[in-house]
């Protein structure tokens, strides 16, 4: 991807794009939650450096940063060069990447990232994905969907009319696609994962659950405004994950001075009730999504379920407590964003897409 050179603001940059439209057909804008709030000179630990330690060169054009690296190919075993444009927001800490580089060149190079402590997808969780699509055909009723993916875990059982049980994993193209994901989804319980929009005489560009904004034609400062929305439905779920810590408060009493725990919970509350079995198979698929749990207690009548978790790739400990209607999450040592983030996908990924994350009551 080329630019005209210059120093850009993060507005400016976004305004040359627009005004460039037609030279920007297959742009991807690709966004991820950091816990970076600048860009640094390269010291270790920094966002530049951290970049840098991945092979990443960076070079400056004012608060846009050009990230460029080299993907080489597995069989032929020639090289590719990958670049970025992105923007460092400091307010929220998601870093935006504009690129025209292919699902395999982002998943070989920038996605990479996402295996190191402290960085995240843009996630977007069931419920808002939803909310957002809602919006795109409520916003314009002769919007189409001429492409979507959709997939049912067996575990997560999202309700459905035929064979409930059955796994699924649907690729639909068709000019009625706007009727067959809801239709697919009430008779088989498929959630989408990807869809593409077509909006006539407005934009054409697709939408995925990684927070993935892909633009085909039209508007580009129309898909912008999608974008935007998307992150801060994002946002909303990560401010409540932040709020959740653990420190020490001391007290003092007539008598002497206590160091106690203060600890400020999250929570999951679940749309189907979770059962002794669910429970079981719960605790399964986490630890295959790289959760190992410890200590688990496990209560039948009225569930009662009681562990602790340590996160394989975030490095973070936190323990669960949960009935049939609710999870609480609670701090224990070296608790992040990306690792609670990465907790509640695997929830609505291995039992209930139709979760919710909320702050404590």
């Amino acid at each position: 991807m080329e630019v005209p050179p210059g120093d850009y603001t993060q507005a400016s940059f976004r305004e040359m794009l627009v005004k460039s439209q037609e030279r920007f057909v297959d742009l991807r804008e690709v966004s991820f939650l950091t816990k970076f709030v600048e860009w640094g000179d390269g010291e270790p630990y920094t966002l530049s450096g951290f970049l840098k330690a991945h092979n990443f060169e960076v070079t400056r054009h004012g608060q846009i940063r050009e990230l460029s690296t080299i993907y080489t190919l597995p069989d032929e075993g020639g090289e590719i060069p990958v670049n970025y444009f992105a923007y460092l927001n400091p307010e929220n800490r998601i870093l935006t990447c504009f690129t025209k580089a292919s699902r395999k060149e982002r998943q070989k190079t920038i996605n990479s990232l996402v295996g190191e402590i402290g960085i995240y997808y843009l996630w977007i969780n069931p419920i808002a994905f939803d909310e957002i699509k809602s919006n795109i055909l409520s916003e314009y009723q002769y919007a189409k969907i001429p492409h979507f993916f959709a997939d049912r875990k067996q575990t997560s059982r999202p309700s459905a009319s035929f064979r409930p049980e059955v796994k699924r994993s649907i690729s639909y193209w068709g000019e009625d696609g706007r009727e067959s994901l809801e239709e697919l989804r009430h008779y088989y319980g498929v959630l989408p994962r990807y869809v593409d929009f077509r909006i006539p005489g407005v934009v054409g560009f697709s939408l995925d659950h990684l927070g993935v904004f892909h633009y085909k034609n039209g508007s580009l400062k129309e898909m912008f405004n999608y974008s935007r929305e998307a992150a801060e439905l994002v946002l909303e779920v990560r401010r409540i994950l932040e709020q959740s810590k653990l420190e020490i408060v001391d007290v003092e009493t007539a008598r002497k001075h206590l160091k106690v725990q203060n600890i400020v919970p999250w929570e999951i509350h679940f749309k189907r009730e979770l059962d002794i079995s669910d429970a079981e198979l719960l605790l399964d698929q986490l630890e295959q999504k790289n959760f190992a749990v410890y200590n688990q207690a496990l209560t039948q009548g009225s569930i009662y379920l009681d562990a602790t978790v340590f996160d394989e790739r975030k490095h973070s400990v936190f323990s669960i407590s949960s009935n049939q209607h609710r999870m609480i999450v609670s701090p224990r040592y070296n608790t992040t964003f990306d690792s609670f983030l990465r907790f509640f996908e695997a929830i609505t990924d291995s039992f209930d897409p139709e979760a919710s994350c909320r702050a404590p009551a």
